[in-house]
C-alpha cells in the first residue's frame, strides 16, 4: 500500500540541497554520475531510493527548479544556478 504523496521522492522536492542538485545536473548533465556517487558515500539510502524510482527520478531532472526550491535567494548556490539559466534580472 502507501498513500501517494506525489510519489517516492516526493519529500525529496522539499529539500533544498536535492533540488540544487537537480539544477546543477539540468546545467550540466555530466555532473549527474559524479553526483550520484557523491550520495552513495554519503546517504546510501537516499541512493537506494533513486534507484529504485529511476523513472520517477528522470522525471523530476526535466522538472524546472524555481529558487525557492534551493532554499530561496539568500543561498548563493541557488542565486547563481539561477543566474546561470539566465533568470531575470539582478536587483539595483
Amino acid at each position: 500500500g502507501g498513500g501517494g504523496g506525489g510519489g517516492a521522492l516526493a519529500a525529496l522536492r522539499q529539500h533544498p540541497q536535492f533540488m540544487q542538485m537537480v539544477a546543477l545536473v539540468q546545467q550540466n548533465p555530466q555532473l549527474l554520475q559524479p553526483l550520484l556517487a557523491e550520495i552513495g558515500q554519503h546517504q546510501p539510502a537516499l541512493l537506494q531510493l533513486i534507484n529504485n524510482n529511476q523513472e520517477e527520478f528522470m522525471q523530476l531532472l526535466q522538472q524546472p527548479v524555481s529558487p525557492e526550491a534551493m532554499g530561496g535567494a539568500n543561498n548563493p548556490l541557488a542565486a547563481a544556478i539561477a543566474a546561470a539559466g539566465g533568470g531575470g534580472g539582478g536587483g539595483g
